[in-house]
């Protein structure tokens, strides 16, 4: 991202600045599908950790 933003910056014809700039939007719509995708199974995890947790617990106290 910060490559082609740099080439857009320094572009000085229309065309080329144009091309730079979906090349530039591309990368950012990646970033913010990865940052999507990432948030994501960051949550399962912490959902699924929780639920294992309270089941580890519910098992601990029926053996006692």
């Amino acid at each position: 991202y910060k490559q082609s933003k740099a080439a857009y910056d320094r572009a000085t014809q229309r065309d080329l600045a144009s091309d730079k700039y979906l090349e530039m939007e591309q990368f950012a719509q990646i970033n913010w599908a990865s940052l999507g995708v990432m948030g994501t199974i960051w949550f399962y995890a912490v959902v699924d950790s929780y639920f294992e947790a309270r089941k580890q617990i519910k098992d601990f106290r029926k053996k006692k």
